[in-house]
């Protein structure tokens, strides 16, 4: 049958046009978010296009009030030049009273003809205006100023305030992204110059101790390189010395519980064997529920000055006058200040220790109370201490002293009771160290806490803030092609309907795209409640289902029997549903194609798996499997969005489990994945 072709009328024309220029605008305004200023430049260049006139950028400033001009774009560059020379210079006084008009009432500028009353930037020829404001959820952050320059140029008409209301709905939306994705930027880079510093070590593992993030500072530390820590070959329960295990565990159980674990002390293993002092705090990634960050600091120096001047005090109850006058010496060489006092606080010796840290001479101080180093709201803490010591008891507390130049500090201070040779307490040692490095460091830990905490806050945002954003222009884009192609079809030849089609399919793609988000982020977010669970069971429901969807395929399933695990039931349904559509999908072109659910022990470790002998992959390609959004195959040749792996990799996390593959290309892929097992079912 032959094909009658109608010709377009002139609007038909206009409003095909129209959508090829949207469609170019939105392309151009995404790629464009990662560099804001040359995104307003890009904005007020395709608005300028588009309406064939003049355009200015108007954004609010942080007042809520001033709007400033952040670009222009005009073919003609003189005009181009005149009109930013008006808005530096008038835009306040004469343009700026229509924008601030349109600010206050939220709603556009339709100025189609404009009288002599209504000169807009004197001197320049405007004749018909547009102020477009630029909204985003119900919130105006600027305008667009469209105008008509040249004589010979037409007045503006609705359907052109029509079509600049659109390009400024997608205009808003691409400014707003790009404002959240330079803030996530600025957190990055803090945390990355926070890791660069060499002070605080760094690593991001999951609960069970396997590394995939280590910074320079704490591979040091360790004395092992980068390779043996993420290869997996060390693990974190492995740097924990045996009598600090029951310390690791009730913090790791802190951890889960709470999402943080308080700053502690305790000891790593150098790799050459020799025990690591630390201070180490721990908090959960937003986002990654088995994932977290620890931030390390080596205490190693100060321990061993604390182990010293432990040692000395005990040496000193019990030794000779020739081990008093060597004590005497040690005690004047060293660093951390030790002071004798009697049971009233006065003080009756002062090393060189002291001096260095409190500024005062021993003349200076001897025969004194020792309260000239104790400010004003610390004097009820030093009375009580007195008390303690005058019943032989020993404390250890991290408090603040005062020098001499009125300068306070933190100390950690040992206070220990002296006794006679029949046992009785007869005095009072301090043993005092300058903790001030110390206390910069725990709030350097916590700053990169709360720095690591907003980073993923605002990472989270952002993709939750574009994956809702980009419904409302998707419906529309979708719904105004929809109608043209029901409506108008039979007005646009072939290649017309074609070009429809193609805003269709890609509306379609981009709704998938925004769906598997969302779904990867209520994956991220849900409660997880384990129950005994038939793998089997829910694998063979799967099957059926896929078997009913593609009746006329013919694939073999070999499932194992008695699959059994503890863990959440509607997750773990969504892991297998995702493995499976992938088997499904990639066996499409297998002569005989096969998918197989099973269970094997790799390592000591029990270990579920999907195989399937379809298209396979290739295995220098293999870490990119599980990332959002990383495809091995294109869309022509499988269709998906990338989403399917990564969900599956985040469930079997949220189960404390871990997820890899196998495979070879065309010759099948097998993925593994390891969940808690229920009793002995799960290993027949």
């Amino acid at each position: 049958m032959e094909t009658i072709s109608h010709p377009l009328n002139a609007g038909e024309r206009r409003a095909e046009e129209r959508i090829r220029v949207l469609a170019g605008a939105m392309r151009a305004f995404t790629e464009a978010i990662p560099d804001s200023q040359r995104l307003l430049e890009i904005i007020s260049r395709r608005v300028a296009e588009s309406l064939d006139a003049c355009c200015a950028v108007l954004l609010l400033a942080s007042d809520g009030k001033t709007l400033v001009p952040a670009a222009a774009f005009d073919v003609d560059p003189v005009a181009l030049c005149q009109i930013r020379d008006r808005l530096s210079v008038t835009f306040a006084r004469d343009a700026g009273r229509a924008a601030r008009q349109v600010l206050e009432s939220g709603e556009p500028l339709f100025a189609p003809v404009l009288g002599p009353e209504q000169e807009f930037l004197p001197g320049i020829g405007l004749h018909s205006l547009l102020i477009v404001p630029l909204r985003h959820q119900g919130r105006v952050i600027g305008h667009l100023a469209v105008a008509r320059l040249r004589k010979e140029s037409p007045a503006f008409a609705k359907q052109d305030l029509d079509f600049a209301q659109v390009l400024a709905g997608q205009a808003a939306l691409a400014i707003v992204n790009g404002r959240l994705l330079a803030e996530t930027g600025r957190a990055e880079r803090r945390f990355a110059c926070l890791s660069d510093s060499g002070i605080i070590g760094f690593v991001v593992s999951d609960l069970a101790g396997h590394m995939s993030v280590v910074n320079d500072a704490l591979l040091k530390l360790l004395g092992y390189s980068r390779e043996d820590i993420l290869s997996g070959r060390v693990v974190g329960s492995s740097l924990i010395p045996p009598d600090g295990l029951e310390g690791h565990a009730q913090a790791l159980a802190q951890l889960a519980s709470s999402r943080f674990s308080a700053p502690r002390e305790q000891e790593f293993l150098h790799k050459d064997g020799r025990r690591v002092s630390v201070l180490i705090g721990s908090a959960m990634i937003e986002g990654e529920e088995q994932m977290c960050i620890a931030f390390i600091v080596d205490l190693t120096a100060r321990k061993q000055a604390l182990v010293a001047a432990e040692r000395l005090r005990e040496e000193r109850v019990t030794a000779t006058n020739q081990q008093r006058a060597d004590l005497a010496a040690i005690v004047e060489s060293s660093e951390e200040a030790i002071i004798g006092k009697t049971l009233q606080g006065v003080i009756t010796s002062w090393n060189h220790g002291a001096e260095q840290i409190f500024g005062y001479s021993a003349a200076e101080t001897v025969g004194k109370p020792l309260s000239l180093l104790i400010p004003a709201a610390y004097e009820e803490e030093e009375a009580a201490i007195l008390g303690f010591l005058a019943q032989g008891e020993v404390r250890r507390l991290d408090t603040v002293r005062r020098r001499k130049d009125g300068r306070t500090i933190d100390v950690s201070v040992t206070i220990s009771p002296v006794r006679d040779a029949q046992g009785r307490v007869v005095g009072i040692s301090n043993v005092a160290r300058d903790i001030t490095e110390r206390r910069q460091n725990e709030e350097a830990l916590a700053r990169a806490k709360d720095a690591a905490e907003a980073a993923n806050s605002e990472l989270e945002a952002f993709s939750y803030s574009v994956a809702h954003d980009l419904r409302a222009p998707l419906r529309g884009m979708n719904g105004f092609a929809q109608v043209l192609l029901d409506t108008y079809g039979d007005k646009f030849d072939e290649e017309g309907k074609d070009w429809l089609r193609e805003i269709l399919l890609n509306a379609h793609t981009m709704g998938a795209l925004i769906d598997s988000l969302l779904s990867l982020s209520r994956v991220t977010r849900s409660e997880v409640r384990c129950e005994s669970v038939d793998l089997s069971a829910v694998c063979r429901a799967a099957a059926a289902q896929f078997g009913a969807a593609e009746p006329q395929r013919t694939v073999e399933w070999v499932i194992q029997d008695g699959l059994r695990a503890t863990c959440d039931p509607v997750l773990v349904r969504a892991l297998l549903e995702n493995l499976l559509e992938n088997a499904w999908k990639f066996t499409a072109k297998v002569t005989a194609p096969r998918i197989e659910l099973g269970a094997t022990e790799k390592d000591g470790v029990h270990v579920f798996y999907l195989r399937d002998n379809g298209a396979g992959f290739d295995m220098a390609f293999a870490k990119k499997l599980f990332a959002p959004f990383q495809r091995l195959h294109t869309v022509a040749e499988f269709p998906g969005t990338g989403i399917g792996l990564a969900t599956v990799q985040r469930i079997v996390r949220r189960h404390g489990g871990r997820a890899w593959a196998e495979g070879a290309v065309d010759a099948g892929a097998t993925f593994y994945f390891t969940l808690p097992a229920t009793s002995s079912e799960a290993r027949t």
